[in-house]
């Protein structure tokens, strides 16, 4: 696969190097013909070149040479010359000059000669350098062709392996490929994991069998399956214990709201019949229900807090540190009114004491105006009794004038006693309750 990696990406490099190259053969192509032409004719001026240039240097070299010979014949003659003027022989002296002049030009004609032949050999020097570029050249367009050739076995070795695959995506076949074995070594390590699992979960095992075959685990699967059975049969009745819980808690809600509706009804009534004030119209119990729930829901209770508060149109505002003492022992009169009318149906008991405390001159008589017509409503009822512990004879006066009551208690001291272990007496004294009685 690395192989087929390298090969991919080698084919890919020589495909983008190859678009660049076919085109520069195509140029090459054009000049090769005509370069090789040039090239057989510059090498064989260069060969002739060569020849005439080591002919030419081995006349230069001779004309050294011979000059080297000249001049030291010239300095010889020299010598001789001097000499010879020495000895005053002018003629000699004259051919001799003549003769120098001779040799001058003729050093001249060799030192032009000499130039010539080395701008010569600069030139045949430039142009081998332009003959070793071309082979240069030639061998960089030889090794293209065998590149292309080589691209073009790569080319038909790629074609061959696109055609084993069937025609698939090269690409997406490697993808494939790096994904399937990243998922094989994913699951040759959970697959590890989970041996190394399975040898301690089979030791575990083995252990937990060896604890079952002694004489503490003996009967253990009797025991489990009764367990079991209490287990479940425990859950199901939990389950409709909880049921029952709800039904029976929607059940309380429902008969709270009905009777707050109710309590409310009767409150109203007694307040609108009774209070002689036009600061308040009426007063109603108001509950906020607080649920709290702690881990399970049957483990739910509820709490409710109640409030009273005093109406006046559609403003409402709680009682507590907003009304007189007379008011407050009004209302609870009031209240404890409508929770007797309410639940005590079976229970006809209504106790009150003092109730006229705190309460000014119209209250106290509307107050004796709604007990003279609770009465009337309730005479019918068997076990209907109303006690009203009082020290305001006034009180008991508007009651007499209602005709509803026929007597009442009189409660006093006796210091007449006859018992010797007490130092008082009190005697209870029934007494009829008219108007004219006061």
């Amino acid at each position: 696969m690395q192989q087929r990696s390298r090969l991919t990406e080698r084919n890919v490099e020589l495909k983008t190097g190859n678009e660049k190259l076919e085109l520069e053969i195509q140029e090459c192509n054009k000049n090769l013909r005509p370069l090789q032409n040039n090239l057989r004719e510059a090498e064989s001026e260069k060969a002739q070149f060569v020849a005439s240039r080591r002919e030419a240097e081995d006349k230069t070299k001779a004309q050294v040479d011979r000059l080297v010979q000249e001049t030291l014949s010239l300095q010889r003659k020299h010598k001789a010359l001097l000499k010879y003027v020495e000895q005053g022989r002018n003629k000699a002296l004259e051919q001799c000059n003549s003769r120098k002049q001779e040799i001058e030009r003729r050093s001249q004609e060799l030192e032009r000669q000499r130039l010539e032949l080395t701008a010569a050999v600069q030139k045949l020097n430039k142009s081998i350098a332009s003959h070793q570029l071309k082979e240069r050249e030639m061998a960089d367009n030889v090794r293209l062709r065998q590149m292309k050739v080589e691209i073009e076995k790569l080319d038909r070795q790629a074609a061959e392996l696109r055609g084993r695959l069937g025609g698939l995506d090269y690409n997406g076949v490697l993808r494939e490929e790096k994904r399937l074995q990243d998922e094989r070594e994913r699951l040759r390590a959970e697959r590890a994991h989970a041996e190394g699992r399975l040898k301690q979960l089979r030791e575990q095992l083995q252990g937990y069998q060896r604890d079952l075959r002694t004489d503490l685990y003996h009967g253990v699967e009797d025991r489990h399956r009764d367990k079991l059975i209490a287990v479940k049969t425990t859950e199901m009745a939990a389950g409709d214990l909880e049921k029952y819980y709800y039904a029976l808690d929607r059940a309380v809600m429902r008969f709270h709201a009905m009777k707050m509706k109710e309590i409310n009804e009767i409150v109203k009534e007694l307040w609108m019949k009774t209070y002689r004030g036009g600061d308040i119209d009426t007063i109603e119990i108001r509950s906020d229900v607080d649920e709290e729930t702690g881990g399970a829901s049957v483990s739910m209770r509820r709490t409710y807090n109640y409030r009273v508060v005093m109406v006046k149109g559609t403003n409402e505002l709680d009682m507590r540190g907003r009304c007189s003492a007379g008011q407050k022992v009004l209302a609870s009169i009031i209240i404890r009114l409508a929770l007797a009318e309410t639940f005590c149906v079976n229970c006809g008991v209504i106790a009150l004491d003092e109730p006229t405390s705190n309460l000014d001159q119209d209250n106290i008589e509307s107050l004796a105006d709604a007990l003279s017509d609770l009465i009337k409503e309730r005479r019918k009822q068997k076990n209907f009794q109303l006690i009203v512990i009082t020290h305001d004879e006034t009180f008991l006066t508007m009651l007499a004038r209602s005709e509803s009551v026929e007597y009442y208690y009189r409660v006093k001291k006796d210091d007449r006693c006859v018992q010797p272990e007490f130092t008082q007496c009190i005697v209870v004294q029934e007494c009829p309750l008219s108007s004219s009685v006061f």
